[in-house]
């Protein structure tokens, strides 16, 4: 046979490159499906828990920096920020589940009050006021902290505080005291408005535990 007469069907070609063709496609599907996905998790931050009783773990963010006239220090549990005049302080953070009794702020600020009262100090009854509230590190949700009010005084030096306590899923206790001092017949109360910058500044970290 002349090759010069053989003949070649022109429609194998297509045939075989149309099952190429969808793999193809395929594949830039699943290529642009993960990408997104990836995309997905590194700009878009996971939500926080609508209250912070359904988070498993919850730890306060570290404050990178102080405004001016402040300092700080910490210890195992707390983080104590003073006003560098030594009138106002804050201190916060996570406490052990043996730290309180009860289940509500004012269960919590009896046995803190009946404390101070055994030391000698002429101790005010709790007053509810305003929770304090703290945002969480996502920026997604701010919970409210229950918060009491109680004054004490040895006679001489007078000190106003308020007490945030919240009771954690894992037993813990979150803890906020914001506390301002005075000589005389002073009130400490109208320096409380000091630590408001700090207490803008506090963040929680809460965690869920995925099931």
């Amino acid at each position: 046979m002349n090759p010069q007469n053989v003949t070649y069907s022109q429609q194998q070609g297509p045939r075989l490159k149309k099952p190429i063709k969808i793999a193809l496609v395929a594949m830039l599907i699943i290529v642009a499906l993960v990408g997104a996905a990836t995309l997905a998790s590194l700009f878009i931050k996971p939500k926080s828990p609508e209250k912070i009783t359904d988070a498993d773990t919850v730890s306060f963010a570290s404050i990178a920096n102080l405004p001016s006239g402040f300092k700080q220090t910490t210890n195992k549990s707390l983080t104590i920020i003073n006003k560098q005049d030594n009138t106002c302080l804050v201190s916060y953070g996570i406490l052990p589940s043996t730290q309180y009794r009860g289940s509500s702020i004012s269960e919590y600020l009896a046995q803190i009050t009946t404390e101070l009262r055994s030391d000698g100090w002429d101790v005010s009854d709790g007053i509810d006021v305003d929770p304090v509230s703290v945002a969480s590190t996502n920026g997604d949700k701010t919970y409210k902290i229950p918060t009491q009010q109680a004054t004490y005084t040895d006679g001489s030096l007078t000190h106003t505080a308020n007490y945030s306590i919240q009771k954690l899923k894992n037993k813990k206790f979150l803890t906020i005291s914001e506390t301002c001092s005075a000589l005389g017949n002073n009130d400490p109360a109208a320096y409380m408005s000091n630590m408001t910058p700090i207490i803008k500044l506090l963040q929680v970290d809460v965690k869920v535990t995925s099931k």
